[in-house]
């Protein structure tokens, strides 16, 4: 995940998988310095119950970041960890070490968003709200009714 530009962001409940490269990357000093209402600037990204797999090297900065202090950002969530080994099925169902993972509930940081008790985007085997989402293809099944990528959408 790269950051940069003065992104603002807050990640809940996420999954990160990424064991070849670095996970978590902050390209801007804008991305890291505090709130600022007068820029319309929420902050430091946040995480809050996240999980993350990477290689030996999961914080990166660059530009004025370095990366103790997006190690910090990482950090400073609930419940966020980079100790995490994946057991997802079907690459995005999640498994028993997601589903041991506490999850934050969403509303709670925004009204607009739905509760849910797990982290990740899709709760376990029975949960199929992602059929007929999107279409399938060579990495992920997401159902008999998404069907395969045939052309690109044109509207």
């Amino acid at each position: 995940m790269l950051l940069r530009g003065g992104a603002d962001l807050t990640l809940a409940n996420g999954i990160i998988v990424s064991p070849m490269n670095t996970c978590l990357r902050i390209d801007s000093t804008t991305t890291t310095r505090d709130a600022d209402t007068a820029l319309q600037d929420a902050g430091k990204p946040r995480y809050i119950s996240v999980v993350m797999q990477c290689n030996s090297t999961p914080y990166r900065g660059s530009r004025g970041v370095d990366a103790a202090a997006v190690q910090s950002i990482f950090e400073a969530g609930a419940n966020s960890t980079i100790s995490y080994t994946p057991s997802l099925t079907s690459l995005f169902i999640n498994g028993p070490t997601e589903t041991a993972r506490a999850a934050v509930d969403p509303k709670t940081l925004d009204a607009a968003f739905d509760t849910t008790n797990y982290i990740g985007a899709v709760k376990d085997s029975s949960d199929t709200w992602y059929a007929g989402w999107t279409c399938n293809s060579v990495t992920a099944s997401f159902g008999s009714a998404s069907g395969n990528c045939t052309a690109i959408p044109t509207t």
